[in-house]
């Protein structure tokens, strides 16, 4: 067939579209083998999920207390974490693991709230990995807070009807959860976390970011 001939572009056009629906279809099946893998990793880590009814009712709400954790350190060493604590007027606690993107993401967010909040009030995050796993996000993501990792993720996640992270609890001074931010956090939620700290525990004084103080 001459080049420039109507038919052998007719063919060429006919052949890009049967190879861009091949590239489309292998794309699809490596995202379906992802979310299959991860479902995987994720009902041998925490067990199968709870039923839709038990989930809706233990979802992370405002007014519940946290238990007592039992979590250890980056040396091992066993820390009992106790959300009620004598002389903490209020806690902000964080939920993550090692491979949830919005973790890493929320870090730097993470810091300058930290650093906002200074030791006015008690800052901890809680790993739902294990030790050297948490160890190495901690410094690879420049986290500038204690992070402890539970021990017994099962129950944890149980206990509290954990159903997705990142989690970022303001905790008053008796453990009683007073706000809930769930997922990636942006520039905007530090004001209103702040702002929420401030209404939780009277006198409270943040220093407020400068601009740009939420990067890397």
């Amino acid at each position: 067939m001459r080049v420039g001939d109507p038919d052998n572009g007719q063919e060429k056009q006919a052949d890009g579209t049967r190879f861009e629906r091949i590239i489309g279809a292998v794309l699809l099946l490596c995202l379906v083998i992802l979310a299959i893998q991860f479902s995987f990793w994720g009902y041998r880590r925490f067990g199968p999920p709870p039923s839709a009814p038990e989930l809706s009712q233990r979802e992370l709400a405002v007014g519940v207390q946290i238990p007592t954790i039992e979590s250890v350190d980056f040396d091992g060493v066993p820390v009992e974490l106790r959300p009620a604590e004598p002389g903490t007027p209020a806690t902000v606690l964080l939920i993550l693991t090692t491979t949830c993107p919005f973790c890493r993401i929320n870090v730097p967010i993470w810091n300058t709230i930290r650093r906002s909040l200074g030791d006015q009030v008690r800052f901890v995050a809680l790993s739902l990995d294990d030790r050297e796993r948490t160890q190495r996000f901690a410094e690879t993501s420049r986290a500038e807070f204690p992070i402890l990792v539970v021990e017994d993720v099962r129950s944890f996640v149980a206990d509290l009807g954990l159903h997705a992270v990142p989690q970022t609890l303001a905790l008053d001074a008796e453990g009683v959860i007073w706000r809930v931010w769930g997922g990636g956090l942006n520039e905007d939620h530090v004001a209103s976390i702040l702002l929420s700290m401030e209404e939780l525990v009277p006198g409270l004084r943040p220093i407020l970011p400068d601009e740009g103080d939420t990067r890397h």
